[in-house]
């Protein structure tokens, strides 16, 4: 498991020393809905929910989202 660790470790420091990923993983983070999300397939599991909620928020809303 330490190689796991060691591994995942050089990554992070990786993606945090080229200015291009990070910003690429702030988008990411903070906007997880940047694709094109018309074409949803709506469950009933509590992580679709979200996802469509936040799609709402982000259609309706894009001020505050």
């Amino acid at each position: 498991m330490t190689a796991l660790f060691v591994l995942q470790k050089a990554l992070a420091h990786t993606i945090n020393a080229d200015p291009v990923l990070c910003l690429a993983h702030a988008a990411a983070w903070l906007d997880p809905l940047r694709g094109d999300v018309d074409d949803m397939d709506v469950s009933d599991s509590e992580d679709d929910t979200v996802f469509v909620a936040l799609h709402i928020l982000r259609r309706a809303f894009p001020d505050i989202y």
